[in-house]
């Protein structure tokens, strides 16, 4: 598995270590500047300049994202979660509708994980029939 999956588990495992309690929105926010740190990370390395020093990086990050392990690892998780509750409309990140959906940040939490355990045991072709079911139901709604 990638390093960015096992970070997940370690974190599922032990989160008063890394977020101080089960909490899916610390683990959000966790997540966003894990990932903003290793694209500055990389982006850094490959072009040898200043991320913060260079405003062609902040334009390069809006356009490129994250790095492939993060990106790989998450591409289609958002459009799983929205079919799981039938919220195809829904503008909401899948953390943030996970969270509408429970009644505590703990329950939050762990439906996150139980989400991402469905989702990682899909293989790439079942994750693509996600995607375009996602899409497909996007157009359906915006065709009436």
């Amino acid at each position: 598995m990638s390093s960015s999956y096992t970070l997940l588990q370690k974190i599922r495992e032990m989160p008063g270590l890394y977020l101080g309690n089960k909490s899916l929105e610390r683990l959000s926010a966790f997540w966003n500047g894990y990932v903003f740190g290793r694209h500055i990370t990389i982006w850094e390395k490959a072009t040898g300049l200043d991320y913060f020093e260079n405003e062609a990086a902040v334009i390069h990050y809006d356009e490129t994202g994250s790095d492939s392990d993060c990106r790989n690892l998450m591409r289609g998780f958002d459009e799983f979660v929205h079919l799981h509750y039938n919220t195809v409309m829904s503008s909401l990140k899948g953390s943030s509708l996970i969270s509408a959906e429970s009644n505590s940040e703990e329950e939050a939490f762990d439906k996150f994980f139980e989400l991402l355990d469905k989702f990682t045991a899909l293989t790439d072709e079942e994750k693509k029939e996600v995607m375009d079911e996602h899409q497909r139901k996007w157009e359906e709604m915006w065709s009436k």
